[in-house]
Order: structure tokens, then C-alpha cells, then sequence
């Protein structure tokens, strides 16, 4: 079994970056002792993942965050949420520096730098709510 600062390669959160790849390319890979994970990567940029999922915080990575209300784990739709509750102006993502990510909280969508959501791969939002629907399928 591989084991990174203690903590098995199998606990890394899922869809994260590979650890020995990362630190390949110039970053850091770090376990907390809350167990939270530490991604640094080759520019110094720094994305925590708690209980498996990116903190993606406002100002270092995310521009805003939106309610949408429920997520439908579908990006066309909830993009288009967000777009209209979102403080933009006009109410459309107009370049492409950003983009949403789904919180992983079913309601949230944050307006995060492109290349960092990228870049520090993850689990998602959607995910969540994909898992959701079909736990919901199935009691039926």
C-alpha cells in the first residue's frame, strides 16, 4: 500500500490529483492533521480538500458565490441559474477565465478561475446530485 505523510494513497479525496504525479510537476501534496488534504501546486496556488471535496475560497480562486437554490446536476441548466442570480453584468459568463463549479452543498455555484478548477481536479457538486437521484430511483 502507498502511504503519503501517514495516509494511504487510497484516502485521497476522490477525482484529486495523483500525489506523486503532482509533486513530479513542481507541487506539494500534504495531509492535515484534521485529515484535510493540502494540494500546492508548482505556482504556489493552494486548494484545500475537505471531506473529499475543493474549498474553492473568494478572493484566491472564486470571484462569487451563487444560490441557486436546488442544483439539477445539469451543467447547461445550472449554469444558466447561476448566470441569473449571479451579480455579472451582463449576466453571462463573457470570457473564458472562469467558469462554475457545483458545491457540493446541492445549491451552490461558485464562479472559479478556470485554469485552477482544472487544474485541481475533484469531485463535484454534480456528482452529488447524480448520486442523489439514484439513491432516490432505487427506494421506489
Amino acid at each position: 500500500m502507498l502511504v503519503h505523510n501517514g495516509y494511504a494513497f487510497r484516502d485521497k479525496p476522490k477525482y484529486a490529483p495523483d500525489p506523486k504525479k503532482w509533486e513530479k510537476k513542481g507541487g506539494k501534496v500534504e495531509v492535515l492533521e484534521d485529515g484535510t488534504w493540502r494540494y500546492t501546486d508548482w505556482e504556489g496556488n493552494v486548494v484545500d480538500y475537505v471531506n473529499g471535496y475543493p474549498v474553492f475560497k473568494i478572493p484566491d480562486h472564486a470571484r462569487q458565490n451563487v444560490d441557486i437554490g436546488k442544483q439539477k446536476g445539469n451543467h447547461t441548466t445550472d449554469y444558466t441559474m447561476a448566470e441569473k442570480n449571479s451579480n455579472l453584468d451582463p449576466p453571462k459568463l463573457s470570457n473564458q477565465q472562469t467558469t462554475w463549479h457545483h458545491h457540493e452543498d446541492g445549491k451552490t455555484m461558485q464562479e472559479v478561475d478556470r485554469k485552477i478548477h482544472n487544474r485541481f481536479t475533484h469531485q463535484g457538486g454534480v456528482s452529488q446530485v447524480k448520486k442523489n437521484k439514484v439513491g432516490i430511483k432505487k427506494r421506489k
